[in-house]
């Protein structure tokens, strides 16, 4: 059964993707969410592959992004991938963390974060209710245009890896006050 599959080409090239978050890089962030943390979690269901290597393997990886919106605006953020017994993580200051020279930006009731994988490209979307009190995740990982495989390196081990995408389960998000790495 193939949940919540996401998959897009990347048509417009993985620039593309990136800058139709663009013209919001210079908006700041509401002022209902200064001072909260954001954490959004989803699941990525593969057929994954290392780099080189001839068999794909079934593998479901948890993630979770944990982001602070800071009282002037900035988003701090921390991207946390399982295995079956070890974790990884990416943190960074907006953007940089769901893929190499991502972005985070505002744009009205919504935060994105999206960027790069060395062959594909992975968006988060969070959608925040009106009065910015609740918050819903939808994450799209797209292989390039002419590929069937996206590529990248594994957080958890650092190494290359291949991936075909099935889909995405387990979508959620919530909202706290504060800073959630605890500054």
């Amino acid at each position: 059964m193939r949940v919540g599959r996401a998959v897009f080409v990347v048509g417009l090239g993985v620039t593309g993707l990136i800058s139709l978050t663009g013209t919001a890089l210079a908006q700041h962030a509401p002022n209902a969410l200064r001072g909260k943390s954001v954490t959004a979690s989803w699941t990525e269901n593969r057929m994954q592959r290392a780099a080189g290597q001839e068999n794909f393997r079934p593998k479901s990886v948890p993630q979770t992004l944990q982001i602070y919106i800071s009282s002037e605006g900035r988003t701090f953020e921390r991207r946390t991938g399982s295995g079956a017994r070890r974790s990884g993580s990416k943190e960074g200051v907006g953007g940089g963390t769901v893929a190499r020279n991502s972005r985070s930006t505002f744009q009205g009731h919504a935060l994105i974060l999206a960027g790069a994988l060395r062959q594909g490209a992975r968006q988060v979307r969070i959608e925040f209710s009106p009065d910015f009190s609740s918050c819903s995740t939808k994450v799209i990982v797209g292989h390039a245009a002419g590929e069937k495989l996206i590529k990248g390196r594994s957080m958890i081990s650092g190494n290359r890896l291949e991936f075909e995408l099935m889909g995405i389960s387990g979508e959620s998000c919530s909202i706290q006050n504060g800073n959630v790495f605890g500054n």
